[in-house]
Protein backbone atom coordinates (compact mmCIF):
# COMPACT_ATOMS: atom_id res chain seq x y z
CA UNK A 1 0.00 0.00 0.00
CA UNK A 2 1.53 3.35 -0.86
CA UNK A 3 -1.23 5.61 0.63
CA UNK A 4 1.50 8.60 1.75
CA UNK A 5 3.57 8.70 -1.25
CA UNK A 6 2.24 11.81 -2.83
CA UNK A 7 4.27 14.64 -2.07
CA UNK A 8 0.79 16.71 -1.03
CA UNK A 9 -0.33 15.04 2.18
CA UNK A 10 -3.84 15.51 2.53
CA UNK A 11 -5.11 17.60 5.74
CA UNK A 12 -9.01 16.44 5.46
CA UNK A 13 -8.70 13.93 9.00
CA UNK A 14 -8.22 15.25 12.14
CA UNK A 15 -4.48 14.55 13.68
CA UNK A 16 -4.34 13.07 16.59
CA UNK A 17 -7.91 10.50 17.16
CA UNK A 18 -5.79 7.97 15.47
CA UNK A 19 -4.13 6.73 19.08
CA UNK A 20 -7.73 6.14 20.00
CA UNK A 21 -8.62 4.57 16.82
CA UNK A 22 -6.00 2.06 17.70
CA UNK A 23 -7.26 0.61 20.01
CA UNK A 24 -10.29 0.60 19.21
CA UNK A 25 -9.56 -1.35 15.98
CA UNK A 26 -7.71 -4.02 17.54
CA UNK A 27 -10.79 -4.17 20.48
CA UNK A 28 -13.56 -4.44 17.96
CA UNK A 29 -11.98 -6.60 15.62
CA UNK A 30 -11.12 -9.29 17.79
CA UNK A 31 -14.10 -9.11 20.40
CA UNK A 32 -17.19 -7.92 18.43
CA UNK A 33 -18.31 -11.08 17.64
CA UNK A 34 -16.76 -13.17 20.39
CA UNK A 35 -18.28 -15.09 23.01
CA UNK A 36 -15.40 -14.70 25.63
CA UNK A 37 -15.35 -10.94 26.42
CA UNK A 38 -15.61 -8.04 28.24
CA UNK A 39 -19.49 -6.69 27.64
CA UNK A 40 -19.34 -3.64 25.82
CA UNK A 41 -16.00 -3.11 25.49
CA UNK A 42 -15.19 -3.24 21.99
CA UNK A 43 -18.09 -0.68 21.23
CA UNK A 44 -17.20 1.63 24.16
CA UNK A 45 -14.01 2.24 22.41
CA UNK A 46 -15.87 2.45 19.11
CA UNK A 47 -17.49 5.01 21.00
CA UNK A 48 -14.86 6.91 22.39
CA UNK A 49 -13.81 7.20 18.50
CA UNK A 50 -17.42 8.50 17.53
CA UNK A 51 -17.58 11.52 20.43
CA UNK A 52 -13.94 12.47 19.01
CA UNK A 53 -14.80 12.78 15.40
CA UNK A 54 -18.22 14.92 16.21
CA UNK A 55 -16.34 17.10 18.24
CA UNK A 56 -13.71 17.59 15.92
CA UNK A 57 -16.61 18.42 13.16
CA UNK A 58 -18.00 20.89 15.39
CA UNK A 59 -14.94 22.50 16.27
CA UNK A 60 -13.75 22.89 12.86
CA UNK A 61 -17.15 23.93 11.60
CA UNK A 62 -16.44 22.50 8.07
CA UNK A 63 -15.88 18.85 6.37
CA UNK A 64 -14.06 18.52 3.26
CA UNK A 65 -15.78 17.20 0.67
CA UNK A 66 -13.73 13.96 0.42
CA UNK A 67 -14.36 13.30 4.04
CA UNK A 68 -18.11 14.02 3.62
CA UNK A 69 -18.14 11.37 0.79
CA UNK A 70 -16.35 8.81 2.60
CA UNK A 71 -18.98 9.08 5.65
CA UNK A 72 -22.12 9.67 3.60
CA UNK A 73 -21.43 6.74 0.81
CA UNK A 74 -22.00 3.87 3.49
CA UNK A 75 -25.02 5.59 4.92
CA UNK A 76 -26.72 6.12 2.09
CA UNK A 77 -29.44 3.06 2.03
CA UNK A 78 -29.50 3.44 5.09
CA UNK A 79 -31.68 7.00 4.49
CA UNK A 80 -33.78 5.49 2.16
CA UNK A 81 -34.46 2.74 4.26
CA UNK A 82 -35.73 5.11 7.04
CA UNK A 83 -38.07 6.19 4.30
CA UNK A 84 -39.56 3.02 3.81
CA UNK A 85 -39.98 2.49 7.80
CA UNK A 86 -44.14 3.29 7.62
CA UNK A 87 -44.65 0.07 4.93
CA UNK A 88 -42.03 -2.32 6.73
CA UNK A 89 -43.47 -6.04 7.72
CA UNK A 90 -42.53 -5.07 11.68
CA UNK A 91 -41.12 -1.24 11.33
CA UNK A 92 -40.70 -1.37 14.71
CA UNK A 93 -37.60 -3.89 14.46
CA UNK A 94 -36.87 -2.48 11.09
CA UNK A 95 -36.15 0.75 12.50
CA UNK A 96 -34.07 -1.22 15.72
CA UNK A 97 -32.21 -2.98 12.94
CA UNK A 98 -31.42 -0.06 11.06
CA UNK A 99 -30.54 2.06 14.20
CA UNK A 100 -27.93 -0.66 15.11
CA UNK A 101 -26.62 -1.13 11.28
CA UNK A 102 -26.15 3.05 11.03
CA UNK A 103 -24.30 3.20 14.16
CA UNK A 104 -21.91 -0.14 12.96
CA UNK A 105 -21.42 1.63 10.08
CA UNK A 106 -20.63 5.10 11.43
CA UNK A 107 -18.27 3.50 14.21
CA UNK A 108 -15.89 1.34 11.45
CA UNK A 109 -16.14 4.57 9.22
CA UNK A 110 -14.38 6.84 12.11
CA UNK A 111 -12.25 4.34 13.33
CA UNK A 112 -11.10 3.90 9.47
CA UNK A 113 -10.67 7.53 8.55
CA UNK A 114 -8.62 8.26 11.79
CA UNK A 115 -6.56 4.84 12.00
CA UNK A 116 -5.54 4.47 8.22
CA UNK A 117 -4.65 8.24 7.61
CA UNK A 118 -1.66 7.55 9.91
CA UNK A 119 0.71 5.07 8.08
CA UNK A 120 3.35 4.10 10.95
CA UNK A 121 0.64 3.70 13.30
CA UNK A 122 -1.80 1.56 10.46
CA UNK A 123 1.07 -1.05 10.07
CA UNK A 124 1.70 -1.91 14.18
CA UNK A 125 -1.80 -1.53 14.76
CA UNK A 126 -2.85 -4.20 11.83
CA UNK A 127 -0.18 -6.28 12.82
CA UNK A 128 -0.65 -6.81 16.53
CA UNK A 129 -4.45 -7.23 15.55
CA UNK A 130 -3.89 -10.42 13.55
CA UNK A 131 -0.99 -11.52 15.73
CA UNK A 132 -3.10 -11.78 18.46
CA UNK A 133 -6.14 -13.29 16.45
CA UNK A 134 -4.00 -15.61 15.23
CA UNK A 135 -2.36 -16.84 18.92
CA UNK A 136 -5.47 -16.45 20.58
CA UNK A 137 -7.73 -18.97 18.03
CA UNK A 138 -4.71 -21.20 17.71
CA UNK A 139 -4.70 -21.72 21.90
CA UNK A 140 -8.66 -22.24 21.25
CA UNK A 141 -7.84 -24.81 18.76
CA UNK A 142 -5.71 -26.77 20.74
CA UNK A 143 -8.20 -26.70 23.74
CA UNK A 144 -10.58 -27.90 21.27
CA UNK A 145 -8.64 -30.58 19.75
CA UNK A 146 -7.84 -31.39 23.38
CA UNK A 147 -11.78 -31.77 24.27
CA UNK A 148 -11.35 -29.20 26.91
CA UNK A 149 -13.66 -26.58 24.80
CA UNK A 150 -16.63 -27.63 22.30
CA UNK A 151 -18.64 -25.68 19.85
CA UNK A 152 -22.70 -26.35 19.30
CA UNK A 153 -22.73 -27.37 16.19
CA UNK A 154 -19.33 -29.32 16.65
CA UNK A 155 -17.02 -27.57 14.01
CA UNK A 156 -14.32 -25.81 15.24
CA UNK A 157 -15.19 -21.44 15.27
CA UNK A 158 -12.16 -20.11 17.47
CA UNK A 159 -13.67 -17.21 19.81
CA UNK A 160 -16.53 -16.66 17.67
CA UNK A 161 -19.81 -18.40 17.63
CA UNK A 162 -20.51 -19.31 14.04
CA UNK A 163 -17.50 -21.09 12.04
CA UNK A 164 -18.36 -19.43 8.73
CA UNK A 165 -18.03 -15.72 10.65
CA UNK A 166 -15.01 -16.83 12.16
CA UNK A 167 -13.27 -18.06 8.75
CA UNK A 168 -14.76 -15.22 6.65
CA UNK A 169 -13.30 -12.82 9.63
CA UNK A 170 -9.67 -14.50 9.35
CA UNK A 171 -9.46 -14.00 5.58
CA UNK A 172 -10.16 -10.58 5.62
CA UNK A 173 -7.39 -10.23 8.22
CA UNK A 174 -4.74 -11.93 6.22
CA UNK A 175 -5.99 -9.74 3.46
CA UNK A 176 -5.17 -6.47 5.31
CA UNK A 177 -1.85 -8.64 6.30
CA UNK A 178 -0.41 -9.01 3.52
CA UNK A 179 -1.31 -5.11 1.96
CA UNK A 180 -1.18 -3.28 5.16
CA UNK A 181 1.81 -5.05 7.27
CA UNK A 182 5.64 -4.97 6.36
CA UNK A 183 6.58 -7.28 9.04
CA UNK A 184 9.37 -10.46 8.34
CA UNK A 185 8.28 -12.09 5.80
CA UNK A 186 9.12 -15.71 7.74
CA UNK A 187 6.59 -14.41 10.22
CA UNK A 188 3.95 -13.37 7.68
CA UNK A 189 3.82 -16.76 6.25
CA UNK A 190 3.45 -18.52 9.81
CA UNK A 191 0.63 -16.48 10.26
CA UNK A 192 -1.14 -17.32 6.63
CA UNK A 193 -0.45 -20.90 7.22
CA UNK A 194 -1.99 -20.85 11.00
CA UNK A 195 -4.80 -19.04 9.47
CA UNK A 196 -5.39 -21.51 6.89
CA UNK A 197 -4.68 -24.40 9.39
CA UNK A 198 -7.70 -22.71 11.40
CA UNK A 199 -9.58 -22.16 8.45
CA UNK A 200 -10.18 -25.79 7.39
CA UNK A 201 -10.66 -26.67 10.71
CA UNK A 202 -13.79 -24.85 10.77
CA UNK A 203 -14.54 -26.37 7.74
CA UNK A 204 -16.16 -23.32 6.25
CA UNK A 205 -16.52 -23.47 2.40
CA UNK A 206 -16.68 -19.82 2.02
CA UNK A 207 -13.31 -19.27 4.15
CA UNK A 208 -11.78 -21.69 2.30
CA UNK A 209 -12.29 -20.75 -1.31
CA UNK A 210 -11.75 -17.15 -0.37
CA UNK A 211 -8.18 -17.55 1.37
CA UNK A 212 -6.72 -19.11 -1.86
CA UNK A 213 -8.54 -15.84 -3.56
CA UNK A 214 -6.73 -13.01 -1.40
CA UNK A 215 -3.17 -14.89 -1.44
CA UNK A 216 -2.95 -15.49 -5.43
CA UNK A 217 -5.25 -12.89 -6.85
CA UNK A 218 -3.18 -9.58 -5.93
CA UNK A 219 0.24 -11.24 -7.41
CA UNK A 220 -2.63 -12.07 -10.79
CA UNK A 221 -3.39 -8.35 -10.55
CA UNK A 222 0.27 -6.74 -11.09
CA UNK A 223 2.04 -9.61 -13.35
CA UNK A 224 2.28 -9.59 -17.31
CA UNK A 225 0.30 -12.34 -19.15
CA UNK A 226 2.94 -14.62 -18.58
CA UNK A 227 3.65 -14.49 -14.78
CA UNK A 228 -0.51 -14.35 -14.36
CA UNK A 229 -0.87 -17.65 -16.14
CA UNK A 230 2.06 -19.14 -13.87
CA UNK A 231 0.24 -17.38 -10.77
CA UNK A 232 -3.07 -19.27 -11.74
CA UNK A 233 -1.65 -22.56 -12.02
CA UNK A 234 0.39 -21.94 -8.73
CA UNK A 235 -3.24 -21.30 -7.44
CA UNK A 236 -4.31 -23.68 -8.71
CA UNK A 237 -2.05 -26.25 -7.71
CA UNK A 238 -2.47 -25.81 -3.88
CA UNK A 239 -6.06 -25.36 -4.43
CA UNK A 240 -6.70 -28.75 -5.55
CA UNK A 241 -3.60 -30.12 -3.21
CA UNK A 242 -5.71 -29.06 -0.43
CA UNK A 243 -9.22 -30.36 -1.39
CA UNK A 244 -7.51 -33.57 -2.58
CA UNK A 245 -6.63 -34.08 0.76
CA UNK A 246 -9.47 -32.80 3.16
CA UNK A 247 -12.23 -35.09 2.75
CA UNK A 248 -14.65 -33.06 5.20
CA UNK A 249 -14.04 -30.13 3.04
CA UNK A 250 -14.78 -31.92 -0.17
CA UNK A 251 -17.98 -33.71 1.33
CA UNK A 252 -19.17 -30.19 2.57
CA UNK A 253 -18.37 -28.60 -1.31
CA UNK A 254 -19.83 -31.25 -2.68
CA UNK A 255 -23.16 -31.47 -1.12
CA UNK A 256 -23.20 -26.98 -2.19
CA UNK A 257 -22.55 -28.16 -5.71
CA UNK A 258 -26.06 -31.03 -5.22
CA UNK A 259 -28.13 -27.36 -5.45
CA UNK A 260 -27.66 -27.49 -8.74
CA UNK A 261 -26.75 -31.27 -9.83
CA UNK A 262 -29.07 -33.17 -7.67
CA UNK A 263 -31.37 -30.94 -5.47
CA UNK A 264 -33.76 -33.43 -4.64
CA UNK A 265 -31.63 -35.91 -2.94
CA UNK A 266 -30.92 -32.79 -0.36
CA UNK A 267 -32.36 -33.04 3.36
CA UNK A 268 -34.42 -29.90 4.16
CA UNK A 269 -32.59 -29.33 6.94
CA UNK A 270 -29.29 -29.11 6.11
CA UNK A 271 -27.64 -25.59 4.96
CA UNK A 272 -27.36 -26.51 1.00
CA UNK A 273 -30.97 -26.97 0.69
CA UNK A 274 -31.69 -23.79 3.03
CA UNK A 275 -29.64 -21.31 1.69
CA UNK A 276 -30.56 -22.54 -1.50
CA UNK A 277 -34.56 -22.59 -0.60
CA UNK A 278 -33.92 -18.74 1.33
CA UNK A 279 -32.80 -17.16 -2.10
CA UNK A 280 -35.15 -18.52 -4.20
CA UNK A 281 -37.72 -17.56 -2.00
CA UNK A 282 -36.25 -14.38 -0.97
CA UNK A 283 -36.08 -13.84 -5.00
CA UNK A 284 -39.83 -14.13 -5.31
CA UNK A 285 -40.42 -11.71 -2.48
CA UNK A 286 -38.37 -9.13 -4.17
CA UNK A 287 -40.75 -10.06 -7.25
CA UNK A 288 -43.82 -9.12 -5.25
CA UNK A 289 -41.76 -6.05 -3.77
CA UNK A 290 -39.12 -4.46 -5.83
CA UNK A 291 -39.73 -0.24 -5.11
CA UNK A 292 -40.22 -1.07 -0.91
CA UNK A 293 -38.74 -4.59 -0.17
CA UNK A 294 -40.18 -5.87 3.06
CA UNK A 295 -37.87 -3.99 5.84
CA UNK A 296 -34.78 -3.99 7.25
CA UNK A 297 -34.00 -7.58 8.87
CA UNK A 298 -37.72 -8.13 8.64
CA UNK A 299 -37.25 -11.07 5.67
CA UNK A 300 -37.51 -13.21 8.56
CA UNK A 301 -40.79 -12.94 9.39
CA UNK A 302 -41.74 -14.29 6.09
CA UNK A 303 -39.11 -16.58 4.86
CA UNK A 304 -39.60 -19.67 7.06
CA UNK A 305 -38.01 -22.76 6.00
CA UNK A 306 -40.64 -26.04 5.47
CA UNK A 307 -39.74 -28.06 8.62
CA UNK A 308 -39.95 -24.57 10.45
CA UNK A 309 -43.75 -24.06 8.73
CA UNK A 310 -44.60 -27.33 10.31
CA UNK A 311 -43.33 -27.05 14.08
CA UNK A 312 -45.74 -23.88 13.46
CA UNK A 313 -42.63 -21.51 13.75
CA UNK A 314 -43.53 -17.48 13.36
CA UNK A 315 -39.76 -16.56 12.59
CA UNK A 316 -37.58 -17.83 10.23
CA UNK A 317 -34.46 -16.96 8.47
CA UNK A 318 -32.25 -14.03 6.92
CA UNK A 319 -32.03 -15.36 3.09
CA UNK A 320 -27.63 -15.83 3.64
CA UNK A 321 -27.07 -13.82 0.69
CA UNK A 322 -26.49 -10.45 0.94
CA UNK A 323 -27.70 -8.58 -2.74
CA UNK A 324 -31.36 -10.74 -1.59
CA UNK A 325 -30.85 -9.44 1.48
CA UNK A 326 -30.65 -5.76 0.73
CA UNK A 327 -33.11 -5.63 -2.12
CA UNK A 328 -35.23 -7.13 0.87
CA UNK A 329 -34.26 -4.51 2.98
CA UNK A 330 -34.80 -1.41 0.93
CA UNK A 331 -36.07 -3.02 -2.13
CA UNK A 332 -34.19 -2.73 -5.43
CA UNK A 333 -33.21 1.42 -4.59
CA UNK A 334 -31.96 0.53 -1.78
CA UNK A 335 -29.76 -2.26 -3.28
CA UNK A 336 -28.03 0.35 -5.62
CA UNK A 337 -27.49 2.57 -3.09
CA UNK A 338 -25.41 -0.15 -1.12
CA UNK A 339 -23.46 -1.61 -3.65
CA UNK A 340 -23.76 1.10 -6.56
CA UNK A 341 -20.41 3.19 -4.63
CA UNK A 342 -18.36 -0.08 -4.64
CA UNK A 343 -19.08 -0.11 -8.35
CA UNK A 344 -18.36 3.01 -9.10
CA UNK A 345 -14.84 2.95 -7.40
CA UNK A 346 -13.99 -0.85 -8.92
CA UNK A 347 -14.17 0.70 -12.44
CA UNK A 348 -12.89 3.94 -11.15
CA UNK A 349 -9.80 2.64 -9.68
CA UNK A 350 -7.14 2.74 -12.87
CA UNK A 351 -3.70 1.48 -12.82
CA UNK A 352 -2.06 4.72 -11.86
CA UNK A 353 -3.56 4.68 -8.54
CA UNK A 354 -1.58 3.89 -5.44
CA UNK A 355 -3.47 1.53 -4.18
CA UNK A 356 -5.37 0.02 -7.18
CA UNK A 357 -4.76 -3.52 -6.42
CA UNK A 358 -6.05 -3.23 -2.46
CA UNK A 359 -8.98 -1.83 -4.01
CA UNK A 360 -9.66 -4.34 -6.67
CA UNK A 361 -9.23 -7.15 -4.45
CA UNK A 362 -10.77 -5.72 -2.02
CA UNK A 363 -14.32 -5.27 -3.98
CA UNK A 364 -13.95 -8.18 -5.43
CA UNK A 365 -13.08 -10.25 -2.26
CA UNK A 366 -16.90 -8.10 -0.63
CA UNK A 367 -19.07 -8.91 -4.14
CA UNK A 368 -18.43 -12.39 -3.65
CA UNK A 369 -18.80 -12.91 0.24
CA UNK A 370 -22.37 -11.07 -1.10
CA UNK A 371 -23.07 -14.13 -2.52
CA UNK A 372 -23.01 -16.52 0.60
CA UNK A 373 -23.50 -14.64 3.16
CA UNK A 374 -25.07 -11.27 5.06
CA UNK A 375 -22.68 -8.58 5.81
CA UNK A 376 -24.67 -5.00 5.67
CA UNK A 377 -24.74 -5.99 9.23
CA UNK A 378 -21.57 -7.62 9.62
CA UNK A 379 -19.06 -5.54 11.51
CA UNK A 380 -15.69 -6.56 9.73
CA UNK A 381 -17.22 -6.40 6.35
CA UNK A 382 -18.72 -2.87 7.01
CA UNK A 383 -14.70 -2.40 7.78
CA UNK A 384 -14.23 -3.92 4.32
CA UNK A 385 -16.53 -1.74 2.97
CA UNK A 386 -15.23 1.78 4.84
CA UNK A 387 -11.45 0.59 4.10
CA UNK A 388 -12.31 0.52 0.12
CA UNK A 389 -14.22 4.11 0.28
CA UNK A 390 -10.71 5.02 2.27
CA UNK A 391 -8.28 3.93 -0.08
CA UNK A 392 -9.81 4.92 -3.15
CA UNK A 393 -11.24 8.78 -1.80
CA UNK A 394 -7.54 9.34 -0.62
CA UNK A 395 -6.30 10.14 -3.63
CA UNK A 396 -9.06 11.14 -5.83
CA UNK A 397 -10.56 14.92 -4.39
CA UNK A 398 -9.67 17.60 -3.80
CA UNK A 399 -7.04 19.68 -0.80
CA UNK A 400 -8.81 20.65 1.89
CA UNK A 401 -9.97 23.89 1.38
CA UNK A 402 -12.78 26.40 1.77
CA UNK A 403 -14.15 25.90 -1.88
CA UNK A 404 -14.11 21.90 -1.55
CA UNK A 405 -15.60 21.70 2.05
CA UNK A 406 -18.86 21.84 3.26
CA UNK A 407 -19.78 24.21 6.05
CA UNK A 408 -21.41 23.70 9.27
Amino acid sequence: MKMFSCARRRKWFPKYIGFFAAPAFFLLVIFSRSEWKIRFLEWGAGGVVVVLMLLFFLLRGRISKRLFSMIVLPLAWTGYAFILTPLAQNPKHHLAMLLQTFLLTLIANFVVITLFSKERLLKKTVFATIFFWIFINIVFFLFWRLGVISYEKGDFSGIFGNRNGFAVQTVVLIGMLLHFSRTNRFLKVFLVFSSFVLISASLSTKGFLFFFFVIFFPSFLKRNISRKILVSCVGIFFFTASYAYMPNIQERITRFAMVFTNPDDLRQSESAFLRAWLMVEGFNLIVNNPITGVGVDNARFILIPPLAQIRGAEEGLYSHNNYVEMALNAGVIGLLLFYGPLIYVFFKTKNDHPNWIEVKTFVILYLLKGVAMVQYDHFVSILLYCIIMFLFLYYNGYGDNEKNSVHS
